[in-house]
């Protein structure tokens, strides 16, 4: 008689929670969901990371989490835990809730980066890699836990997360968007979650987005419902007749929208991270966060991205949610100067196959 084959363990792995976490964990997920048969994967997401992951065609059962985090969760959510029966679960947040979840589902092997005081609910605490053991991107962090865990080896020297859609959706994004009579469609991203000091100004954004309708493109707004005034805003000022999807889609049909424009422009948000995961041409617009440790990274050989720093300021990146001065990181981005840079990367991609 053959013996039999060993039953894959099932795994419910924490996906990070915010979309562009997500992205950027992408090649980690990848990687480890490839060269670990022994591991039958189940992911815990919210809504958006949700999406991200059905677009990255992870396998396995996706698990949604409530849109907000609580410690409480609703009884259906626990019972779905549950009955997936984990041997072992895989924290990418950090967070002391998402140990305590796992502590509390009976999930017996618990691995994470041990920190948030969590150390004594997992029963694997991965050390952060030293400083220099890997590059500064945070998606070599997100790797080096899994390689921490003896998962995966040393990452590639590049790494690249891919999302795919249907050859269908972008039919539908594209439906969505608002063309100039270029034909050009640029999608934009105004708001950034963490807070005001991510965020390029609105009067910037209403003046790049005149000087772009005067050359002929469409401007589409996306982001969250709290976003949605904001853009309104934007527009008004601009005095551009653009589309404002903020707050107007789900998590599946921005990134459809996304996937359709001909260039995206945004500060260091989600939209910007999927955009160059969708391999769309990106000009990201960095303030107070540091670019050397999130800027977008894309399929290999994707379109073209551009991340835009103001030179000699010293007091970024700063990482604070508010700026206590002038907010001069985002002020010396001056609109025509990011103006002159989209519009020859939308001719240079004009008429490509998305």
């Amino acid at each position: 008689m053959k013996p039999a084959e060993a039953r894959p363990q099932r795994a419910l792995v924490w996906a990070p929670n915010w979309m562009g976490d997500a992205v950027m964990a992408l090649p980690a997920l990848q990687a480890w969901a490839q060269q670990s048969a022994e591991y039958q994967p189940h992911w815990l997401a919210r809504p958006a990371v949700a999406a991200v992951l059905r677009a990255a065609d992870l396998p396995g059962e996706i698990i949604e989490l409530p849109a907000r985090a609580s410690v409480r969760w609703p009884r259906e959510l626990r019972l779905q835990c549950r009955q997936v029966r984990a041997e072992l679960a895989i924290l990418l947040p950090n967070s002391f809730a998402s140990a305590l979840a796992a502590w509390r589902l009976g999930i017996p092997q618990r691995v994470g980066y041990g920190r948030d005081g969590r150390g004594a609910l997992l029963t694997r605490r991965v050390r952060r890699p030293r400083p220099g053991q890997y590059p500064e991107h945070e998606a070599y962090g997100y790797w080096a836990l899994f390689a921490g865990a003896g998962w995966l080896p040393a990452p590639p020297e590049k790494l690249s997360p891919h999302l795919h859609l249907e050859t269908a959706a972008y039919g539908r994004g594209r439906a969505r968007l608002a063309a100039g009579a270029s034909g050009f469609a640029v999608v934009a991203h105004a708001g950034a979650a963490y807070g005001a000091a991510k965020r390029w100004p609105p009067e910037y954004f209403a003046q790049l987005f005149h000087d772009l309708s005067q050359a002929g493109c469409g401007i589409t707004l996306v982001g969250s419902a709290a976003e949605h005034g904001l853009a309104d805003f934007i527009l008004a000022r601009s005095g551009v007749s653009g589309c404002n999807l903020a707050g107007q889609t789900t998590p599946a049909e921005l990134l459809e929208v996304i996937a359709a424009a001909d260039l995206v422009v945004a500060n260091d948000s989600g939209p910007m991270h999927a955009a160059a995961a969708l391999g769309r041409p990106v000009v990201a617009l960095f303030g107070s966060t540091n670019d050397r440790q999130t800027h977008p990274l894309g399929p290999s050989g994707y379109a073209e991205c551009h991340v835009l720093v103001a030179a000699n300021i010293s007091c970024r990146p700063c990482k604070l949610r508010q700026c206590p001065l002038d907010h001069r990181c985002m002020r010396r981005l001056r609109p025509d100067e990011v103006a002159k840079i989209i519009l020859p990367i939308l001719h240079r991609h004009a008429g490509k196959a998305k």
